[in-house]
C-alpha cells in the first residue's frame, strides 16, 4: 500500500479515511470475514483445539460475528454461509493432506508469532504455516483467499515494496546468517474455486538473492513516511481509486512540486527496481526489467 501509492497510504493509515469504497452486499460475507473465518478455523484444527471442520468453524471468533450479523437479517443467510465455508475448509484439507504426504512434510507449524529488528524498525509477522520437510528444507506457506495468487510471488513487485508479506515472513523466520526458507502461496476458499490441484500452489520461490534489496526498499519507504512525505506515483492517471476526489494528481503545480522533489527521486528509483538492479547503489536508469 505504501509502495503502490504513498498518498493512498496517507489517506487510509494516517487519516483513517474509508474513502468512497463500495459497501459489500449486507446479506453476503465480506472478503475479510471469509478470510478471517477460514484462517481461524484452520488454526484451531492445526492446534487440535477442535475435533472437526464444523466445530472449528463454529469456534472461530470471526465466524461467530459473521453468523450473528447474517442471522439478524435471515437465518437462511447464515446457514448458507456456514455451508459454503465448511465446504471450502473440507476441500482444502483434502488437498493439503495429499500435498503434505507427497512432499515428505514431517512437521507443520501454524500461526507463528515472529519479530526481528531491521535497523531502527521492529518488524512483526504471523505466517500462516511453516512446513519442515524430511530433507531439512523449510517452506513458509501463506494461504490466500482472494486475488490471483501467483501475483504474490512476483520478485519485481517484492523489490519495489508492493508485495512484502511473503518475503518478510521468510526473513522473520530465519536467524541472522541463516539461509531463508523457501516461500509458497496456496489458494484457499474462493481463491481456489475453479483451480485444479496443481494450480492451487504454483510453486515455491527462493528469495535469498533479492532479500537485501527488499529490506532496503522497506527502510526507504518507512523513512519517507516518517518524514511526512506521501507522493503519488508517476504512473498514468488511476482508472479507479476510493480517494480520487481528494487526489491532486493531474494538477500541474502540485505534480511539478512533487515529481521534482529529492524524496520522489528516491521513491521513483525504488519503483524501478528489478532483479537485475535490486539495490539502489547498483541501480541504473534504463536498466532492463525482468
Amino acid at each position: 500500500e505504501l509502495a503502490s501509492c504513498p498518498l493512498r497510504f496517507f489517506f487510509i493509515r494516517i487519516l483513517r479515511s474509508r474513502g468512497m469504497a463500495k459497501t459489500p452486499e449486507p446479506g453476503e460475507p465480506s472478503p475479510v470475514e471469509i478470510g478471517n473465518s477460514l484462517h481461524e478455523a484452520l488454526d484451531l484444527l492445526g492446534k487440535t483445539k477442535a475435533p472437526d471442520v464444523a466445530s472449528a468453524l463454529a469456534a472461530s471468533p470471526s465466524f461467530k460475528d459473521l453468523k450473528a450479523r447474517l442471522e439478524a437479517l435471515h437465518p437462511a443467510l447464515a446457514g448458507a454461509a456456514e455451508f459454503r465455508l465448511q465446504a471450502w475448509l473440507k476441500d482444502f484439507i483434502e488437498w493439503d493432506r495429499a500435498h503434505i504426504a507427497e512432499r515428505g512434510v514431517v512437521k507443520v507449524r501454524t500461526e507463528l508469532k515472529m519479530e526481528r529488528k531491521l535497523g531502527d524498525l521492529s518488524l512483526h509477522g504471523r505466517p500462516d504455516r511453516l512446513l519442515e520437510l524430511a530433507s531439512g528444507l523449510k517452506i513458509i506457506q501463506d494461504l490466500k483467499t482472494g486475488g490471483r495468487i501467483e501475483n504474490n510471488l512476483d520478485k519485481k513487485d517484492m523489490l519495489r515494496g508492493r508485495r512484502l508479506q511473503v518475503p518478510l515472513y521468510a526473513w522473520l523466520s530465519a536467524r541472522e546468517g541463516e539461509v531463508l526458507p523457501e516461500s509458497e502461496i496456496v489458494a484457499l476458499g474462493p481463491a481456489a474455486d475453479g483451480l485444479d490441484g496443481g494450480n492451487r500452489a504454483p510453486g515455491v520461490k527462493k528469495l535469498e538473492d533479492i532479500i537485501g534489496g527488499i529490506l532496503e526498499s522497506v527502510e526507504v519507504l518507512v523513512s519517507q513516511a516518517a518524514s511526512g512525505r506521501f507522493p503519488f506515483p508517476e504512473d498514468p492517471p488511476c482508472s479507479y481509486c476510493d480517494f480520487k476526489p481528494a487526489c491532486r494528481k493531474g494538477e500541474a503545480p502540485t505534480e511539478q512540486r512533487i515529481l521534482e522533489g529529492p524524496l520522489f527521486q528516491i521513491y521513483q528509483k525504488v519503483q524501478a527496481k528489478s532483479t537485475k538492479a535490486p539495490m539502489l547503489e547498483d541501480f541504473r536508469m534504463g536498466e532492463t526489467e525482468e
